[in-house]
C-alpha cells in the first residue's frame, strides 16, 4: 500500500493545518473528515479500500487537533475554507468528500460552500443540526452523549472541565482498551478488534495530544449554528446510517436524508455505530464513485461544463 507524507498547509487566516496524505497517482482524491475526538493517523481499512478504487485518501485535523492550530469560535462552515486551502496545496481541482459521526457536518459543510470543488459527499453515522425541526435531538442518545453536549450547551467553561477530566484517559488508550471497551455495544464491540482498534486508539491518543480544545470546539460547534443550511446543497449526497446506532440515532440520518436535495439515504437495520466504518467503506466508496460519474466527471473534471 502506498506510504501516506503528513504535511502542513497554511489556511487562509495563516494558522497551519495538518494534513495526512497519499501519494497523488490516483484517479480521484478523497478528503476525509474524522470523527470526534479524532486526529488523522494512517487508517488501513479506507487506505486499501481507497486504493483498490484508484482513490487518494486525504485526512487532515481539524482545528485545535494534532498539529492544526486552534480556531477559537469556530463553526462548522469553517471546514470549507481549510479543505478549499488543503485542495489548492496539493493542487487538487475536484474531490470526494467523506465524513464519519462528528466529522459527518463538516463533510456537509464542503458539499455546500464548495460546490466547485466537491463532486459528491456521503456521512456516516452524522448528527443533524441541533434545534432542527421535527428532530428530538437527543432521544434515545447514548447518556454520556447526552451529558456531554447538554453540558456545551448550558455551560462550555463545565464542559472544558469535562473533557479535561477524560483526557488522560483517551492520552493512554490502547488498543487492548478498545477490544475491551464496556460502553460499547453488542455490535460495536465484536467489530473494535485487530488492525481497526489499533486506529481507533492512535487517532483517539492523536486527537488530545495537544489538549482538548479541538474536542472542545466540535462540540460547541455541533451545537451552534452551523453557518450553512443542508437545504442548499446541490451536489449528490449519501447518508449512511445504522439503526442500531445508540451513539448518533438514525433519527438523525432520516433527519438529514428528508432536508438534503440530491440524496440517497442508507438507514440500515444491522449496523451500528461503529459498524459501518468497519465492514461497509467498499460499498460507501463505490456509491461516491457512482453519484460523480453519474455527473460526467472523471478525474476531478466535470465534462458537463467544458
Amino acid at each position: 500500500m502506498a506510504a501516506t507524507e503528513r504535511k502542513h498547509v497554511r489556511a487562509p487566516d495563516g494558522r497551519t493545518i495538518e494534513v495526512l496524505a497519499m501519494p497523488p497517482e490516483a484517479r480521484w482524491t478523497l478528503v476525509y473528515h474524522s470523527a470526534s475526538p479524532h486526529a488523522p493517523v494512517p487508517f488501513p481499512q479506507l487506505e486499501a479500500a481507497a486504493t483498490a478504487r484508484g482513490i487518494r485518501l486525504v485526512q487532515y485535523a481539524r482545528p485545535g487537533y494534532g498539529d492544526s492550530a486552534r480556531k477559537i469560535g469556530r463553526r462548522v462552515a469553517d471546514a470549507a475554507a481549510d479543505v478549499r486551502a488543503i485542495l489548492d496545496s496539493l493542487e487538487i481541482e475536484r474531490c470526494l468528500v467523506l465524513g464519519w459521526s462528528g466529522g459527518g457536518s463538516h463533510a456537509l459543510a464542503c458539499a455546500a460552500l464548495l460546490p466547485d470543488r466537491v463532486a459528491a459527499a456521503s456521512t456516516i453515522a452524522s448528527m443533524a443540526p441541533y434545534g432542527s425541526a421535527g428532530l428530538d435531538f437527543f432521544a434515545n442518545m447514548d447518556p454520556a452523549n447526552v451529558r456531554e453536549l447538554k453540558t456545551a450547551i448550558t455551560d462550555p467553561n463545565r464542559v472544558q472541565f469535562l473533557l479535561e477530566t477524560y483526557r488522560p484517559g483517551l492520552a493512554a488508550i490502547t488498543a487492548s482498551d478498545i477490544v475491551n471497551s464496556p460502553t460499547a455495544s453488542v455490535e460495536d464491540q465484536a467489530l473494535m478488534k485487530g488492525p481497526f482498534a489499533v486506529f481507533l486508539a492512535d487517532a483517539l491518543r492523536r486527537a488530545v495530544s495537544g489538549g482538548i480544545w479541538g474536542w472542545y470546539d466540535d462540540d460547541l460547534a455541533a451545537i451552534r449554528g452551523w453557518g450553512f443550511d443542508v437545504g442548499s446543497i446541490r451536489v449528490p449526497v449519501t447518508i449512511w446510517h445504522g439503526e442500531k446506532d445508540e451513539d448518533v440515532p438514525v433519527a438523525h440520518g432520516r433527519w438529514l436524508a428528508s432536508h438534503i436535495p440530491d440524496v440517497r439515504s442508507q438507514l440500515l437495520p444491522d449496523h451500528s455505530h461503529v459498524s459501518l466504518v468497519a465492514v461497509a467503506l467498499d460499498q460507501i466508496l463505490d456509491d461516491l464513485l457512482d453519484h460523480a460519474d453519474s455527473r460526467g466527471v472523471i478525474n476531478g473534471h466535470d465534462l458537463m461544463n467544458q
